[in-house]
């Protein structure tokens, strides 16, 4: 389905941040663990934003940076090569 999180908004909220909506894999607990299995965890319904300035400051290891002549095609990118720190909105999501 996803590899870690899906983007399904994206828009940018002032001239240095972007607002970020996605369904994030493994966020919320769904079932405590048991004596004979571990805990579940579920995708959620979350938000960040993101400063442009993060993004045009990121260098990866090999040295290169993001272009951000298109903000938001630059902050996708980000996203995928970093740790990003979700806020949940909605912990009911279904697949």
């Amino acid at each position: 389905m996803m590899s870690g999180f899906e983007i399904i908004n994206m828009y940018m909220e002032d001239d240095d941040n972007v607002y970020v909506e996605a369904i994030v894999e493994d966020k919320v607990l769904i079932r405590h663990s048991t004596y004979l299995e571990p805990e579940e965890y579920g995708p959620a319904k979350c938000f960040t934003f993101v400063h442009l300035s993060d993004v045009s400051e990121y260098e990866s290891d090999i040295g290169l940076g993001i272009p951000i002549e298109y903000p938001l095609d630059g902050v996708r990118e980000y996203l995928n090569c970093v740790k990003v720190d979700w806020e949940v909105v909605d912990d009911n999501y279904d697949d």
